[in-house]
């Protein structure tokens, strides 16, 4: 948010996630999403942990990613500030998207 006021009209802000969020689950009960930091904490001190909640702590991240996008995209377009911006807020994967880079 401390960079929004110098994106330049119709700029963009992309956050680089993965197909893999859709294998994530988000609890809003769980808004701080102490299951994931709990199984983060694990991995971070060597004790042992699956490699289906490892997965499990990436898919969240990647969908924590692509709400982050999506709710952002929402206040840009609510905010009178920047509404008349028209900047976008967006989420890839970058395996979908093709460049054309000479």
């Amino acid at each position: 948010m401390l960079l929004l006021p110098i994106v330049a009209p119709h700029g963009r802000i992309v956050n680089v996630s993965s197909d893999v969020h859709y294998a994530g689950g988000l609890n809003p009960a769980d808004i701080d999403l102490s299951s994931i930091l709990e199984s983060a904490h694990k991995l971070h001190n060597g004790n042992p942990v699956t490699r289906s909640a490892r997965f499990a702590c990436y898919a969240c991240a990647k969908l924590s990613q692509v709400v982050s996008s999506r709710e952002l995209q929402l206040r840009l377009n609510a905010s009178p500030q920047y509404a008349e911006k028209k900047i976008l807020a967006l989420s890839c994967h970058l395996g979908l998207v093709q460049l054309r880079i000479n």
